[in-house]
């Protein structure tokens, strides 16, 4: 992970799988960061991402735990409160199937 020596303000997280620009993200610690967000920093979808695919791991009182999501309709229920991203989450865009 790539974090600056200079601040102890930045966080990172990595999205993988089918997005343009799979890797590790940095982000401010005191600027929330939602899932749509993350993935449009990486990017966006690649042709074969599933917007309704996309699960999320994180580590909460030292156990995994997986979020299944669905970006898709996160982009479309305008009143749905963001899904935050934290610090070291690994956020994984699934694949489209034809």
């Amino acid at each position: 992970r790539l974090v600056s020596d200079w601040s102890s303000d930045v966080c990172s997280s990595d999205l993988m799988g089918q997005v343009q620009r799979p890797g590790t993200y940095e982000f401010p610690s005191d600027e929330p960061l939602n899932l749509l967000q993350g993935i449009a920093m990486a990017g966006g979808y690649t042709r074969m991402g599933a917007p309704s695919k996309v699960s999320l791991q994180r580590i909460i009182n030292a156990q995994l735990v997986i979020y299944p999501l669905s970006a898709d309709q996160m982009s479309k229920d305008k009143k749905a409160k963001p899904f935050e991203i934290m610090p070291d989450d690994i956020i994984t865009i699934g694949e489209r199937i034809f």
